[in-house]
């Protein structure tokens, strides 16, 4: 678990890094993808402690989490105070907002996500009191740090948060436990920008994560179990017919510019989808040489750039270190894929994921990192 969450976090860090890129920096081939992933970005060259980074849509405001002494946000950091910052677009003269006080904020925080109009963000996180009593809270909070609280549910677990790219529209997936049948089970509930209750769907045991169409006229909502797509006005949203998504659902729907098609990491490789006619194109996992753990268009939308586990054998020394019980080295590549043609080839860009401590959170590079590392 803790190799797929760390996994999972170079996939978070390249959606954020490329939600700072310029829209006019396209990647129209393969061979330009990789000179793409080479280059050093000015955002990150300030090493920004913190997760979550996104730009408004004016691009005049950078907004991230940490926690309260400014530390990368880890299991260790567990008893300080959550923080949502605000700077400028670089970064820079950020205003801390207090998110969570409680004595054991739960650092699977969700955003932040920006509303339509630049103005205001919206974050998702949980906090559990000294008798151990979930709560998962979804804030909003304007340029000016003003918290205005939209959602509070006690004993429930947020699992994923959506927000609409137009209007203030949001999506959110919680899991409840019930301890009388010791089973989980998921539903999703569809907000309007004050926090009021427009639509409620159960999901049985099939948790996931949702994501909106660039006009938020539909949403795709990728389970463990399935694919669904539907217009959000509309009831429940039709299955498409995908492979069946049997792995843990690492990131949500990348939808194009169109509207109309999507990719996805779903049970173990990555498929290309699209409204009204199913899937279109479908990596497999042994094509990726590997487990798909999450999947993010570069700019241009014509390539996209999956976040793949690979485990290869330990070598001779570390068989005798281990007495002869040497673990499997895990690598986290990037694996770019041509949605046009269905062409594939593994990046040169590659972090070796490793364990530290005995925690389940993430620990890698920022994809800042890891791209001044490719681009000496």
């Amino acid at each position: 678990m803790r190799t797929l969450v760390k996994v999972v976090s170079l996939a978070v860090c390249l959606g954020e890094f490329l939600a700072l890129v310029p829209a006019q920096d396209g990647v129209r081939s393969l061979a330009a993808a990789e000179a793409f992933l080479a280059k050093q970005r000015e955002r990150f060259a300030a090493g920004i402690d913190g997760r979550g980074f996104r730009l408004s849509s004016d691009g005049q405001h950078l907004a991230w989490l940490a926690v309260a002494d400014g530390k990368p946000m880890s299991a260790s950091t567990d008893s300080r105070p959550l923080d949502l910052m605000l700077g400028d677009a670089l970064g820079r003269e950020p205003r801390a907002v207090r998110l969570a006080e409680a004595k054991w904020p739960d650092y699977a925080a969700f955003g932040p996500h920006w509303t339509a109009d630049g103005k205001r963000v919206l974050v998702g996180y949980q906090v559990v009191d000294e008798d151990y009593r979930r709560t998962s809270c979804i804030d909003a909070v304007g340029l000016d740090g003003e918290v205005v609280s939209l959602v509070r549910r006690e004993n429930e677990t947020l699992v994923g948060l959506a927000v609409a790219p137009r209007g203030d529209w949001f999506l959110a997936t919680f899991s409840t436990y019930h301890s009388d049948t010791r089973t989980e089970t998921q539903s999703f509930f569809l907000y309007d920008g004050k926090g009021e209750l427009r639509r409620e769907q159960a999901l049985g045991d099939a948790g996931g994560v949702a994501a909106f169409s660039p006009n938020a006229s539909q949403l795709a909502f990728v389970s463990d179990h399935a694919l669904f797509v539907g217009d959000v006005a509309a009831g429940a949203p039709d299955g498409l017919d995908i492979v069946p998504t049997d792995a843990t659902i690492a990131a949500a729907p990348q939808w194009l510019a169109d509207g109309k098609r999507f990719v996805v990491a779903a049970g173990g490789g990555v498929a290309l989808a699209e409204v009204g006619a199913g899937v279109r194109r479908h990596w497999r996992e042994r094509e990726l040489g590997g487990r798909a753990h999450a999947v993010v268009l570069l700019p241009g939308e014509a390539i996209a750039a999956a976040v793949v586990e690979r485990e290869v054998d330990g070598n001779v020394l570390e068989v005798l270190l281990g007495a002869g019980h040497a673990p499997k080295r895990t690598f986290a590549d990037l694996v770019l894929l041509d949605l046009a043609t269905g062409g594939l080839q593994r990046s040169k860009v590659t972090v070796h994921v490793l364990e530290r401590g005995h925690h389940a959170l993430p620990y890698l590079p920022r994809i800042s990192e890891l791209l001044a590392k490719y681009g000496r």
